[in-house]
């Protein structure tokens, strides 16, 4: 599983780069503590080669 806890903005932005980059779904964003009424919002992705191609776009060219 891969999850990224951020803005509703940046979140929203950094879902549209894995849609177009690495052929990931569009997914439901769910909002953290909606009762505090804040801009926390978290993005979840699952399945083998979803995180596959996810880890592919962030490690590419990694020398570690």
């Amino acid at each position: 599983m891969f999850s990224v806890l951020g803005t509703l903005e940046f979140i929203s932005s950094y879902q549209k780069i894995l849609v177009d980059i690495c052929g990931c779904n569009v997914t439901k964003l769910g909002q953290r503590h909606p009762d505090r009424c804040n801009n926390n919002y978290t993005m979840t992705y699952g399945g083998k080669q979803s995180i596959n191609n996810i880890l592919d776009f962030l490690y590419k060219d990694a020398t570690v």
